[in-house]
């Protein structure tokens, strides 16, 4: 007997949010049963199924896109499930002005990825949960882990960056899962490329390196990513755009798709 699908309630505001979000749900997890709503009073008013969701993803645009008490009735009426509440756009400061959301459920949205597969992994019992009651310290250190399963062995990458300790910080990641860093003018297979500031001369270089080298997988970070740093960063010759802050595991996932 297999067991059912895991059912995943998502509440967003925005079409384009519900969208994003569903996709990422489906990239890692196909069979899940998703129930998307744009408010809490839809999910109220049509009422939670028999077997009710085990992950809550919550999307606001802004601080204010749910009450106190909508959220506390839903909540009680899913004692048991997991939740991720997404900080993006306005809701950014939520956790400072709303003391009330759980630290532990809150991530930016530039790390809901990497939250996302945690809690699905909770989910297929190939982890252990983040207790609701975790601190903001143990929250980052969670989201700070890194997989022993990723290999780059015998992959080049070239690096971009006036950061002399980003820079470091790169060297030794790739070094330390098996691949090797080289000049921009050996060809690499993939380029980490400093985004930050975005100004005219490094997107120029960016457009040159492209031409030179179409088929180089180049992964671009910046401090703050959203939809029109991703747009123009595509623009430019960058294939994936992704934040700085605990952007290791991303990078390292990024760069063994290319091993497959």
């Amino acid at each position: 007997m297999t067991d059912p699908p895991v059912r995943i309630l998502l509440l967003a505001s925005d079409d384009h949010d519900r969208r994003d979000l569903t996709d990422a749900i489906r990239k890692h997890h196909a069979t899940a049963g998703i129930d998307a709503y744009a408010d809490f009073s839809q999910v109220m008013q049509d009422g939670l199924p028999a077997d009710p969701p085990r992950l809550v993803i919550l999307s606001a645009g802004y601080t204010q896109a749910w009450s106190l008490d909508e959220f506390a009735e839903l909540w009680n009426e899913l004692p048991l499930a997991r939740w991720i509440i997404v900080q993006s756009g306005w809701s950014d400061s939520a956790i400072r002005h709303w003391p009330w959301l759980p630290p532990a459920c809150c991530v930016p949205r530039e790390r809901l990825e990497i939250r996302l597969r945690q809690e699905l992994d909770v989910l297929d019992n190939r982890r252990e949960p983040l207790p609701l009651t975790a601190s903001l310290e143990e929250t980052f250190l969670r989201d700070a882990e890194l997989s022993e399963d990723y290999d780059l062995s015998g992959m080049t990458v070239g690096l971009y960056t006036p950061d002399r300790d980003l820079r470091r910080f790169w060297t030794d990641l790739i070094t330390a899962y098996g691949g090797e860093i080289v000049s921009l003018e050996q060809e690499p297979q993939a380029l980490l490329w400093d985004c930050d500031p975005w100004q005219k001369d490094r997107i120029r270089q960016l457009e040159i390196f492209r031409r030179r080298e179409p088929q180089c997988h180049v992964i671009g970070l910046r401090n703050i990513v959203h939809d029109l740093a991703e747009s123009l960063a595509r623009e430019a010759g960058v294939d994936v755009l992704l934040p700085k802050n605990l952007s290791a595991a991303l990078v390292l996932e990024s760069l063994s798709v290319m091993q497959i």
